[in-house]
């Protein structure tokens, strides 16, 4: 399973561990991912992506909650910290619904 996007790809942002929990907002890469030094100043390389990002709303309540997706597709572990992880074309179709519906 591919870890990484391509430019043009769209994606969902979730929030974990706290009452606020859930799809917090949407986006599309704007480019391929690539090398660059570590953002916090550590001699590791980490890979980045260009992105725009919709509907960000900082401190607000989440688009979809955590309880919503949990109801709605209980077939993903919406609780695991995924870190990027590529979703089925079915749970993408069902995201898109569930966001369209908020």
């Amino acid at each position: 399973m591919p870890r990484w996007r391509r430019r043009g790809d769209f994606f969902y942002m979730m929030r974990t561990g706290d009452d606020k929990a859930g799809i917090v907002f949407c986006g599309q890469f704007l480019s391929d991912p690539y090398p660059a030094d570590d953002w916090a100043g550590s001699t590791k390389r980490r890979m980045y992506v260009d992105m725009i990002c919709y509907n960000a709303e900082s401190g607000s309540a989440p688009h979809i909650s955590l309880e919503k997706l949990q109801a709605t597709i209980p077939s993903f572990d919406w609780q695991k910290g995924h870190s990027g992880e590529l979703l089925s074309e079915e749970i993408t179709a069902q995201l898109d619904e569930l966001w369209g519906e908020e």
